[in-house]
């Protein structure tokens, strides 16, 4: 799983930058200093919106009404509280990817750290679950269209079958050309719910937000984990360090960018789901699309 912007060293360490000569350890502080050498040609825009669509998916289809449902109101006290816990979270993968600039992305860090077994683990499990989470994002947004056009089932697994072909011939094209395209994605996507969010936010009722807890605040826990679905994807963009062009640089500027973009809205969208539609935000099978009809 070796990328551009490593070199293979004798013990399957990559070291940006250059080669480790025969017989000498990683040095832990000297060959883990940021790579400043020009990488790929993925842009800090390109990066932030890759990083943007990694994370702001299909969380924002179902899962407010379920956390709503869970913990009522205040759903949105799991909501802050998983957006203040992925900032470390997410500076700590964009440290790890500015050192090192590897395709290998987290296996590559599990290999530095615990050896090749940790790595192949590692490895085979970002393997395995990628196809099963690209599945489900189709299939969520699936769900949303037939939710709009009718058609049932067969609408849903159309519209999957379109979105996987559509992703997998970007992908099949290139990174850059999939960079332009996730920065204007995610350019439409952030355009539309921020619109939505501040066309629906008139209707907002005070009445809606109590009783605050409705289900005792211990429902906040199972809420919040429900929710930690939306905020997967902060390691996935580890894996294209080595295409930024300059990823010491880049990377963690990106990071920033889309950890604020995200909370932001994540925060905004759950507010006004439950501000504009109440109670009925818990049973509603699209709530996004509920407020963009309101």
């Amino acid at each position: 799983m070796s990328g551009h912007g490593g070199n293979s060293t004798r013990d399957g360490a990559s070291v940006p930058g250059g080669r480790v000569p025969s017989g000498r350890r990683l040095d832990p502080v000297k060959d883990t200093e940021p790579n400043n050498a020009p990488g790929g040609r993925l842009t800090l825009g390109q990066g932030t919106a890759m990083y943007v669509g990694a994370v702001l998916g299909t969380g924002v289809i179902a899962l407010p009404a379920l956390a709503a449902r869970t913990a009522g109101p205040a759903s949105l006290v799991a909501w802050a509280l998983l957006v203040l816990m992925s900032i470390p979270l997410a500076a700590t993968f964009a440290a790890l990817g500015a050192r090192h600039p590897d395709a290998g992305g987290v296996s590559t860090y599990a290999r530095l750290a615990f050896g090749p077994r940790a790595a192949a683990v590692v490895g085979w499990c970002f393997y395995l679950a990628m196809p099963a989470g690209a599945s489900a994002a189709a299939l969520f947004g699936g769900a949303y269209v037939a939710e709009a056009a009718g058609g049932g089932r067969a609408t849903v697994l159309a519209t999957a079958a379109v979105l996987m072909a559509v992703v997998n011939a970007a992908n099949a094209v290139g990174v850059q050309a999939s960079g332009r395209m996730q920065l204007a994605l995610a350019a439409v996507l952030v355009a539309l719910l921020l619109v939505s969010v501040g066309l629906a936010l008139p209707h907002a009722r005070a009445a809606n937000l109590t009783p605050f807890a409705p289900h005792g605040w211990t429902a906040v826990g199972p809420a919040a984990a429900l929710l930690v679905w939306s905020f997967a994807g902060w390691e996935a963009i580890t894996h294209l360090a080595a295409e930024f062009r300059r990823p010491a640089r880049d990377l963690p500027r990106a990071t920033g960018a889309a950890v604020a973009v995200v909370g932001v809205l994540y925060l905004l969208l759950a507010f006004a789901i439950i501000a504009v539609l109440g109670p009925g935000a818990a049973d509603s099978a699209a709530p996004l699309g509920e407020l963009m009809a309101r």
